[in-house]
């Protein structure tokens, strides 16, 4: 599995792949790891997807892919005294935002319209 990521890194400094297509090919080679695995069991998500579409526009406009460890990594430079954050008037914690981060499922986790602008928001983990 490490030698074909290698490759497909390779080929894409070379400009043999674009950034797309690589990323096409590494979540596909990451998806028949997972046909790999006991029944019932789901791989680790290792990245975060956020997609901005404007219009009928089928590519994004805005892509930007972060791994989770990263971000879990940087949420510990949160001071303390903001380390809780607020949504609609709803405390969510450092430790509680971790929890969802560990808990999210692969696939589409969040999906917003403005039909006014008509953009579409889609957040994804893989």
């Amino acid at each position: 599995m490490k030698e074909e990521k290698k490759k497909i890194l390779e080929m894409l400094k070379e400009g043999k792949v674009s950034v797309d297509e690589a990323e096409r090919l590494l979540s596909a080679l990451e998806s028949s790891k997972e046909e790999d695995l006991p029944e019932g069991e789901q791989r680790p998500r290792t990245r975060l997807h956020i997609q901005v579409f404007e219009g009928d526009m089928e590519e994004p406009k805005v892509n930007v892919c972060l791994p989770f460890k990263l971000i879990k990594w940087g949420l510990r430079f949160i001071p303390k005294e903001h380390s809780d954050l607020s949504i609609n008037e709803k405390q969510i914690s450092y430790d509680e935002l971790v929890e969802i981060l560990d808990s999210a499922e692969i696939g589409e986790l969040v999906e917003v319209f403005d039909n006014e602008k008509k953009t579409r928001v889609v957040i994804r983990a893989t």
